[in-house]
C-alpha cells in the first residue's frame, strides 16, 4: 500500500490522482487500474470481455444482487441499471464525477476529451511503474518465483 502523511508538521500536499487496482475477487479474476482527480476518473479494463456482473458465490447469496438478476432476466431493468449486466466492459472509461456522480456516461470514445483521457493514461502507466505492477503476470509465473526464492532461502 502506499499513502502519505495528511496531518501533522509533516503533512505531504494532495497528490493530483489517487490510484485503484482490482485484480481478484475471492474467486474471480479481474484486471482494472484506475485514477481519480479532483473531476474524472479513468479507469483501464485490461479484461473486457469479463462482464462487471461475475458470478461471485457469496454475491450470488445477498438478496439485492439475486433480485437483480432475476430483474435483469426478466428484461425489467432501466438501461442504466442493465449496464451492470452487459457482456463486456469497455477498454477504457472516463467519467466527469462532478457531472455525472454515478458514472453512467462514458467519455472515453469523445474527441473533447481526448487530452484528459491521455493524461490520465499516462498517470496511470506511470503509477503501476512506480509501484511495480505486477498484474499482468500471470498468476502461475509468480508463483513458481516465489516457490524458487523460498527454495534458495
Amino acid at each position: 500500500m502506499q499513502g502519505r502523511v495528511f496531518l501533522g508538521e509533516k503533512k505531504k500536499p494532495a497528490p493530483v490522482y489517487l490510484f485503484f487496482h482490482r485484480d481478484r475477487m475471492d474467486e474471480a479474476y479481474e484486471l482494472m487500474r484506475a485514477a481519480r482527480g479532483q473531476r474524472f476518473k479513468y479507469i483501464r479494463n485490461y479484461e473486457p470481455e469479463r462482464t462487471y456482473a461475475q458470478n461471485l458465490d457469496y454475491m450470488n447469496r445477498m438478496p439485492t444482487l439475486v433480485d437483480l438478476r432475476r430483474l435483469h432476466a426478466e428484461g425489467k431493468l432501466d438501461p442504466i441499471q442493465s449496464l451492470w449486466f452487459r457482456e463486456r466492459k469497455p477498454i477504457e472509461e472516463l467519467y466527469d464525477v462532478i457531472a455525472d456522480p454515478h458514472e453512467t456516461v462514458n467519455l472515453a470514445g469523445k474527441p473533447e476529451h481526448a487530452k484528459t483521457l491521455e493524461k490520465m493514461r499516462k498517470a496511470t502507466e506511470q503509477w503501476q511503474e512506480n509501484v511495480g505492477d505486477l498484474g499482468l503476470v500471470p498468476e502461475p509465473i509468480m508463483m513458481e518465483k516465489l516457490r524458487t526464492r523460498r527454495a534458495y532461502r
